[in-house]
């Protein structure tokens, strides 16, 4: 059987420092049933005395859409501090100790790697919640080409794979081809880093190119069912010909008050934050805290409950905290968080390029609002670029790679959401500047 192509990021590795973030979350350690099975036949008790008399293992009631013959039917048991009952108090994995990487669920194997499939091969992306993911800047090769093997056998056992549509979305009614929408992609990974001196107008300037690719493509589409193949390809090449700095240009001439910005920001936090809360209140209490949260942001006072951090933070003060775009030591981190997510196509093709691009957007606000609030928390006035690092990362498993909200709100009235910022690309710079 020929080996599918693999698709490696250009400067980013990884190798774990042992901090036990992953093993001490609260999230649930989901674990296929032969694994755990397998794992349960062995003496725990025996081999590690803080397992006497506790079952590591737990059967998991399926969630909403899963059947009954979920291949994740366990998950591993925590302790009261949260974290796994394999773990080490030297944050080590008693597994990995006593039997072996191998014999790890597989589900711990493969983080942080991601993986997804399209007519290219396979993607293999990384999950920034990870402290061990870095950039290794000038390489000559793909850092992470000296672990293909093994990052093959993982894809090969994968539990979760993304697989990309025949066809993508750019908006809805303009599906295009593979080879159109990867022209495409290439072409806003270029613009995203055209101009480092302004990474926040150049990540503002992808959903500009991408309305007025679709406008583009509705003209060609005329009388069609979809636009000719090809015709992203034109589009690509015309603006390559032309300068894709003239589009930065015009998301710099964009008029969007910060104030704007802050309202469609805190409509999203309050939005996917109250989502976490959906197994308590009622949905007319949520709808009235999310009210009340755009009310405070409207008038700029009072606090906001940020879950990520899980604190309540004055708005005010969070607003106060510098963090500026032209501080390449604080803006570039977000820059090339957003061109990862670009990469590991965990977005784009599945929610379509225009409303996946506005949640890029808001992915990228959150992560310097959380920033700023971490900083205000702290009772700094300027943003370090470990607050950003740590912005990220939780956006990651809250509101992104980690976190089925881009699913939840691909549809239904919270679409409505994106749907307005891909409609109006001038509010993308408004949130980035709030």
């Amino acid at each position: 059987m020929t080996e599918l192509p693999f698709r490696l990021p250009a400067e980013l590795d990884f190798e774990c420092t042992n901090c036990g973030r992953c093993c001490r979350d609260r999230w649930e350690i989901r674990v296929d049933s032969p694994s755990a099975e397998k794992l349960l036949r062995e003496d725990w008790g025996a081999r590690l005395a803080e397992l006497r008399g506790v079952v590591p293992f737990k059967k998991r009631l399926p969630l909403a859409g899963e059947g009954a013959g979920d291949e994740l039917g366990y998950t591993i048991e925590r302790r009261s501090c949260g974290s796994c009952v394999f773990l080490s108090e030297k944050n080590l994995c008693g597994i990995h100790s006593l039997l072996g990487l191998r014999e790890k669920p597989q589900v711990c194997q493969q983080f942080p790697f991601l993986f997804s499939e399209s007519p290219e091969g396979v993607t293999v992306g990384l999950s920034h919640y990870c402290p061990g993911v870095r950039r290794r800047e000038g390489a000559a090769a793909p850092p992470l080409l000296s672990q293909e093997s093994e990052l093959r056998r993982l894809h090969a056992h994968a539990l979760r794979v993304e697989r990309a549509p025949e066809k993508v979305l750019i908006d809805d009614g303009l599906p295009v081809s593979w080879e159109d929408y990867a022209a495409f992609e290439g072409f806003l990974r270029e613009l995203l880093l055209s101009d480092p001196r302004s990474p926040g107008t150049c990540l503002a300037a992808l959903p500009v190119a991408c309305a007025m690719l679709a406008d583009f493509l509705r003209v060609k589409a005329q009388g069609k069912d979809e636009p000719p193949s090809g015709a992203v390809r034109d589009f690509v090449s015309g603006w390559r010909r032309m300068g894709p700095s003239r589009i930065v240009d015009i998301a710099r001439r964009q008029k969007a008050a910060p104030r704007t910005g802050r309202l469609l920001l805190r409509q999203f936090l309050a939005l996917v934050d109250l989502a976490g809360e959906s197994a308590t209140g009622t949905a007319l209490g949520r709808a009235i805290r999310a009210a009340w949260a755009f009310a405070k942001e409207l008038l700029g006072v009072g606090s906001a409950y940020c879950l990520p951090l899980d604190a309540r933070v004055s708005l005010r003060a969070a607003r106060g905290v510098e963090l500026p775009w032209d501080s390449a030591e604080l803006a570039w981190p977000l820059s090339r968080y957003a061109d990862h997510a670009i990469f590991r196509r965990r977005l784009l093709p599945i929610l379509g390029a225009r409303v996946g691009l506005a949640l890029l957007v808001l992915h990228v606000a959150s992560a310097r609002f959380v920033a700023r609030a971490h900083a205000a928390l702290e009772g700094r006035k300027r943003a370090t670029p470990e607050d950003v690092a740590l912005g990220i990362q939780l956006v990651e498993k809250h509101y992104a790679t980690h976190s089925r909200l881009g699913e939840a709100f691909a549809s239904g009235p919270a679409r409505g959401l994106f749907r307005k910022i891909a409609a109006r690309p001038r509010y993308a710079l408004a949130v980035l500047q709030a």
